[in-house]
Order: structure tokens, then sequence, then C-alpha cells
């Protein structure tokens, strides 16, 4: 949740990978645009060009149950 509060900085529930870039790039890390819009398109399950939080966490939630249990308790802390 914090990653993606993170990139969706208008708490709007999507992102595109322009945010991605943009927001990494304010914070020293950054991405090479065809990489982000790679990201994107991989992710985004109806094509509409926009990652939602239930994409976002397909792509970084592990697949091990045990795993995704403890992620998923975990509170967030960085709130908008």
């Amino acid at each position: 949740m914090d990653m993606f509060q993170v990139l969706d900085r208008t708490a709007k529930g999507w992102i595109t990978a322009h945010e991605v870039v943009e927001s990494l790039s304010e914070l020293g890390m950054y991405v090479n645009k065809e990489d982000a819009y790679m990201f994107v398109r991989r992710w985004d399950r109806n094509s509409d060009g926009r990652i939602t939080y239930s994409e976002f966490t397909d792509a970084f939630v592990p697949r091990s149950t045990y795993h995704a249990s403890m992620l998923t308790a975990r509170k967030a802390y960085y709130l908008h």
C-alpha cells in the first residue's frame, strides 16, 4: 500500500506509466520510460493504460500464501 500511495500522489486509485516515472524521479530513482510503460502494459488487466491497486498488488505480492498474508496484514505507514 505504501509504495502505491507514493506513486498515486493524487489518491485517485490508479497510476499511469508517466506517473511512475515522474514519482520515482522525484525520489531520485531514474527509471527508463520504456520499462515503466512495459510494466503498465504487463499488469494492466483491462488495457486502459492504468494500474489499479489490485493490479499493482498482483505484480508485487508474493505467490506464497504465507508470505502474501504477512505482507497484506501489515498496516500502511505512508498516508496522504
